[in-house]
């Protein structure tokens, strides 16, 4: 080995040892940051539920960022459970919190058999710049039943918790946002009642 190929050997190694170094002391690359595919699977069974969209929509405008206005704090979790027998465990309302302390990017990676259209921000404001914005919107998705939003799935330690939130807006006074809690029973994810949070 020359001295110039040793050289650049030795940079490298030190440099990957200096990031992987860095990926573990100040968690730059964390789970936390990864849509994983279990919150995809949690997505598509929420999806549809018919409380919180009209039955058999056709296509689902979900906005490409997820939701990070909805916080677990006392009393919203007070309000959650004074209107469903579930008990949060509080590995779920932390990782809740977590990970919707900030947006991510969604992928299509829902397993449902409506079409799905991930939707920007800048394309939202462009449509709804205006009082015709929900005029333009279903003249350039005739399909859709209205916008969706959801949040990062928050679980317990034992993944056999789960709760997110989703919104869904069809026109100015016409909306609704729920928490929604799940639990793994058999294998499978279930939903309970779901809670109401906002309505328009």
């Amino acid at each position: 080995m020359t001295k110039i190929k040793f050289f650049l050997y030795l940079i490298a190694t030190l440099l990957a040892n200096f990031i992987f170094s860095l990926s573990i002391n100040n968690n730059i690359f964390t789970e936390i940051d990864v849509i994983g595919n279990d919150e995809y699977e949690i997505y598509s069974i929420v999806l549809l539920q018919t409380i919180v969209l009209p039955p058999n929509p056709k296509l689902f405008v979900i906005n490409q960022l997820t939701s990070d206005q909805i916080k677990l704090d006392n009393s919203r979790i007070a309000y959650f459970e004074e209107r469903t027998t579930e008990k949060l465990d509080m590995t779920t309302i932390d990782d809740f919190n977590k990970k919707n302390a900030k947006t991510y990017k969604l992928e299509n990676k829902f397993s449902i058999p409506q079409r799905v259209v991930l939707i920007s921000m800048q394309e939202l404001k462009k449509i709804f710049r205006d009082g015709k914005g929900w005029e333009r919107f279903y003249k350039k998705f005739p399909d859709a039943s209205g916008t969706t939003e959801v949040s990062r799935v928050g679980f317990n330690k034992d993944r056999t918790q789960a709760i997110l939130y989703i919104g869904r807006q069809s026109d100015w006074l016409a909306g609704a946002g729920y928490l929604v809690p799940l639990l793994k029973e058999g294998g499978k994810w279930v939903v309970k009642k779901e809670v109401l949070v906002w309505i328009s």
